[in-house]
């Protein structure tokens, strides 16, 4: 599974993880996916809980330090159980550029059941929350002709475009994980509009099929 989420960060916050928490439903285990902001720097680590431990927290990575002030974020996860737990996260800023990314991975034995919020010290604001069996990066249009692509739209301006490859666009969500009447428009190889659809609420994740009619 993929999971995004907005996060807020406060201009004076300092030494306060927020984020993701994978965990057992006892909260025995868990593993902490967060973003720390210290001295106008943030920073993603990926931590794991473990009660049966003489030293219960380990950090498994931390991404390298970027420059960060006080706004909203986008943190997005992607979870998968192979020979153990893998997770990949990455940062986002509020206009839906990337900012970091780190990868983990840990010896099989723990599979998280839950998905929920974590705050270590002070408290968190969050928006937008979404735990998708796609990718929640994008949301993404199937069924396309080579050569088309479309576009996502907010409010009347324009989010995101992307082209078709292999019969798919990728639309990227980074910046806005559910988008309330929203509207995707195709743009044929030509470079005219090829129709429109709106909808009352898309989020991240979603997919989109495209059937042309004879």
């Amino acid at each position: 599974f993929s999971a995004a989420v907005r996060l807020f960060l406060g201009s004076g916050d300092s030494n306060v993880y927020r984020g993701f928490a994978l965990l057992l439903p006892d909260g025995s285990k868990l593993y902490e996916v967060s973003v720390y902001a210290v001295g106008g720097t943030v920073t993603l680590f990926v931590k794991r809980f473990d009660a049966s431990q003489q030293v219960p927290w380990s950090t498994l990575a931390k991404s390298a330090d970027v420059r960060g002030g006080g706004g909203w974020y986008t943190l997005y996860l992607q979870y998968s159980y192979g020979a153990g737990s893998n997770l990949l996260c990455a940062l986002y800023d509020q206009s839906g550029n990337y900012l970091t990314s780190v990868q983990a991975s840990d010896a099989p034995g723990f599979q998280p059941a839950r998905v929920g919020l974590l705050v270590d010290e002070k408290t968190g604001v969050f928006d937008e929350l979404v735990v998708t069996r796609g990718d929640a990066r994008y949301v993404k249009v199937a069924g396309l002709p080579e050569g088309w692509s479309a576009e996502l739209y907010l409010g009347g301006a324009l989010v995101s475009r992307a082209p078709s490859s292999g019969g798919v666009a990728l639309l990227p969500v980074t910046s806005y994980p559910i988008l309330r009447n929203a509207v995707v428009r195709l743009i044929d190889s030509r470079g005219s509009p090829a129709g429109e659809w709106s909808f009352s609420v898309i989020a991240a994740g979603d997919e989109l099929e495209f059937t042309a009619q004879p």
